[in-house]
């Protein structure tokens, strides 16, 4: 649990009872210097609203440089934890000017971070696109994008022993992923250690067992016999093509 104390250097209480917006604080920037021999925009003037450096002086401390706790007080309102308004009318894009919403870097260190973003507790959805549109040239409906060997996994494990105020992550991305090769291209679905499913420019490729039309799966059929006699080996084939639902068997004798 967190210490009954604070040391605080600012702390602003507003209590707003009209009907307009109500701000602990409103923060304007603006800038125009450029160094002339710059190649990138990060080397020009910075315009910022807020900026904080937090750093560590002992072993056990909890580094934290924003948050925000509210309540609807048992209130019918509406909240948006983080809103960004950005209005764009020139995207020329010299010395890399990008725009982009979110930003976590790791930077300097040798060792990596453990999660980038987290979500924790109850949600209806947990990341909605339903109400952006990615249409630019060469970007067409590139809602997510994922380089050579990255993966999505679908059977992660948390570790119950850990304290829920401390259990942040999962513990176990689980072995059921699906993922790209750039090397074959090729993207893998696979299921534990007995079932993958491959699909390259080559075709499609199964490991393991097959079911189709609704059938359970179940592993390649065998079929014995002699080819001299055809009858026999002709019931086997057919067999074994009911077997994996691949036809509907309506011969007759």
């Amino acid at each position: 649990m967190r210490g009954a104390t604070m040391a605080t250097a600012h702390l602003t209480d507003v209590v707003h009872l009209g009907r307009g917006d109500s701000a602990a604080y409103v923060a304007r920037s603006r800038v125009s210097g450029q160094n002339p021999d710059s190649e990138h925009v990060i080397n020009n003037a910075w315009g910022m609203g807020f900026v904080s450096e937090i750093r560590a002086q002992a072993d056990g401390v909890f580094l934290l440089p924003v948050e925000s706790a509210y309540t609807d007080s048992g209130f019918d309102v509406g909240s948006v934890g983080h809103l960004l308004l950005g209005r764009r009318t020139n995207n020329t894009g010299e010395k890399y000017a990008n725009w982009i919403g979110y930003v976590a870097k790791s930077v300097g260190g040798d060792k990596p971070w453990d999660v980038f973003y987290t979500a924790y507790g109850s949600s209806k959805i947990g990341i909605d696109f339903t109400q952006a549109y990615f249409e630019s040239e060469g970007f067409e409906g590139a809602a997510m994008v994922l380089s050579s060997g990255q993966r999505i996994y679908f059977d992660g494990h948390l570790d119950m022993n850990i304290p829920a105020e401390s259990r942040w992550k999962c513990e176990d991305p689980g072995d059921i992923w699906i993922g790209y090769d750039s090397a074959d291209k090729s993207i893998t679905i696979r299921n534990g250690d007995q079932s993958t499913l491959s699909l390259s420019q080559d075709g499609l490729a199964l490991t393991g067992n097959l079911g189709l039309f609704g059938a359970p799966p179940a592993s390649q059929p065998k079929i014995s016999g002699s080819r001299s006699d055809t009858g026999r080996l002709l019931g086997a084939v057919i067999g074994a093509l009911v077997e994996l639902n691949l036809v509907e068997d309506l011969t007759v004798d």
